[in-house]
């Protein structure tokens, strides 16, 4: 909370700065320490001298990230937010690194991402959406994708609704495949015949 003064009269300003991908603390002369927003008050009077931004807790995770982890995450946050099939690939993209699933739906998918659909021009979001998915694909983001529906048609108004509601099967992408069969690899244990490892066996 900020108070906002405008010649005599002042005003408490709400601002709002959280992200779990960024963590930034204020420094001021009147505050003891480091404030981390968005639980910091000031008032007129305190004037910041230093704000330290830095990593938040879900990039945190993945500084200095080794294998196909750092790698995928290297391929997301390469795409332009300023075009319409890279931004919506940024977002989705990045939801399913840090919140990985196999099935969601449309509107799950979009609302983790933090996609708002279009009051108009549905059918051309859709479109966009669609092309998002396709190229997280195409990039090995994404090892496949695929609306899990039986019944596919669309009602002709209104149809933007029931399409939010179907599922997506997801597909994880084979560099992320490879990785957990290499660790079932390693977990094996040799099989010694004769003092002499000639094999592994899966540990169950």
């Amino acid at each position: 909370m900020v108070v906002e003064r405008r010649g005599k009269s002042t005003r408490k300003k709400q601002v709002r700065l959280y992200s779990p991908l960024v963590s930034v603390e204020i420094e001021a002369d009147d505050k003891p320490g480091a404030l981390e927003l968005p639980n910091v008050n000031l008032s007129p009077e305190v004037v910041p001298y230093a704000f330290r931004v830095n990593l938040g807790g879900w990039a945190k995770t993945y500084i200095g990230a080794e294998g196909y982890v750092g790698e995928l995450l290297e391929r997301i946050v390469k795409y332009d937010p300023k075009r319409s099939i890279e931004r919506i690939a940024l977002r989705v993209g990045l939801f399913l690194h840090f919140r990985p699933t196999t099935t969601t739906s449309v509107q799950q998918l979009l609302e983790g991402g933090k996609i708002d659909v279009p009051v108009r021009n549905a059918s051309r979001f859709r479109d966009s959406f669609e092309g998002a998915m396709n190229r997280l694909v195409d990039d090995g983001v994404l090892g496949g994708w695929s609306y899990a529906i039986e019944d596919d048609s669309l009602p002709t108004l209104l149809w933007a609704e029931k399409w939010l509601r179907w599922t997506i099967a997801i597909t994880p992408p084979d560099i992320a495949l490879k990785s957990a069969d290499d660790s079932i690899d390693d977990d094996r244990d040799p099989v010694s015949v004769g003092g002499r490892s000639v094999g592994k066996r899966h540990a169950r």
